[in-house]
């Protein structure tokens, strides 16, 4: 019951590169750890799905599960995804334990109801680890956007060629490089994939306000890259088996937040 009452409160996707390129780097350049599961919800559910979890995060902010925070977010394709940053794998029995108290704090009955309407919502479920790479996501030091404005999300999601994972985390690093020579002012997070993911996978995510602003900044940050930009996509496309494009929002009304970092 309780590996489910993760599931419920913590899915999610990404990006990620690949096992070979995480430990290629050292502990600090990693990054933050998240564990992470996705919810596929039936599209004529969706608004139900919605209206269960925002209970369900009411409880859990009301009895203060004892996580840092879940941050979700979705795709257009009724893809939700929860994310708890963790310090280590180890933790993960933490994150277990923290849910197991929670149910025991609100009581079996509350939870059957909390619990209940989900049943039939989902096509299915999925969990697995991903983790920031500060050293090769950018962020610009005069960002276009403030945090709040940047609703919309876009996924990138490289499927690289088996063994080609350094190769990967070299491509990525130069760009991350080249969008600083050329003071971009568009940012991204990439995040590597661990436990449960596809290796080896790279997941780049970009912000914007809407949809039509992003493909219109898309294209100005292309033109700003210009030659050398060319030639590092074509680099990534050489030991790329699949990509994926996918678009999405964040849902901070969905998230648990506590007051600490944010307000619920």
């Amino acid at each position: 019951m309780k590996r489910r009452w993760i599931t419920l409160v913590t899915a999610a996707v990404f990006l990620t590169l690949c096992a070979l390129g995480v430990q290629a780097q050292d502990e600090a350049s990693r990054g933050q750890l998240f564990l992470v599961a996705e919810d596929v919800v039936k599209p004529a559910m969706a608004n139900q799905y919605e209206a269960a979890v925002k209970e369900m995060m009411s409880a859990v902010a009301t009895h203060k599960l004892a996580v840092p925070s879940i941050h979700v977010s979705m795709r257009e394709d009724f893809h939700y995804y929860y994310l708890i940053p963790i310090e280590s794998v180890a933790q993960m029995e933490k994150v277990d334990k923290a849910f197991g108290e929670f149910i025991d704090k609100i009581g079996k009955d509350k939870w059957k109801t909390l619990h209940e309407p989900f049943s039939g919502m989902l096509e299915y479920e999925k969990h697995f680890m991903a983790q920031r790479s500060g050293e090769l996501s950018y962020t610009p030091e005069t960002p276009r956007l403030k945090e709040e404005e940047a609703k919309f999300l876009h996924w990138t999601f490289y499927h690289v060629q088996y063994g080609k994972g350094e190769e990967a985390h070299q491509i990525a690093k130069e760009y991350a490089s080249l969008f600083k020579s050329k003071n971009i002012p568009n940012g991204y997070d990439v995040y590597w994939g661990g436990i449960g993911t596809e290796m080896p996978l790279i997941a780049v995510v970009e912000w914007a306000k809407d949809a039509a602003d992003y493909y219109t900044q898309n294209k100005k940050t292309q033109e700003l890259l210009g030659d050398e930009g060319k030639k590092l996509a074509e680099r990534a496309l050489g030991i790329t088996r699949k990509i994926e494009h996918v678009n999405g929002w964040a849902r901070p009304d969905l998230s648990y937040i506590p007051e600490a970092e944010g307000t619920n």
